[in-house]
């Protein structure tokens, strides 16, 4: 089942990302879609404070490719 089918199925708004707390119920993580959940609105900036400073060399992080080969502008021979 495709989660969009999941929440089409039970009318969960997808409209903002939100979070719920999970509890355990017969040893299965559950959670509570009745409640109104917490709409979260950004959860990044720890990363992209952490790549605007100079402790970005310092982490061996997915982009550390992608700034190595968009740093190379030299034209083809």
């Amino acid at each position: 089942m495709s989660a969009t089918a999941f929440t089409a199925h039970y009318g969960v708004d997808t409209t903002a990302t939100r979070r719920w707390k999970p509890f355990l119920e017969d040893d299965m993580l559950c959670v509570d879609l009745t409640t109104e959940g917490t709409v979260i609105t950004g959860n990044r900036t720890k990363a992209a404070v952490l790549l605007n400073s100079d402790e970005a060399d310092d982490f061996p992080g997915e982009n550390s490719s992608v700034d190595s080969t968009s740093e190379d502008r030299s034209e083809p021979a």
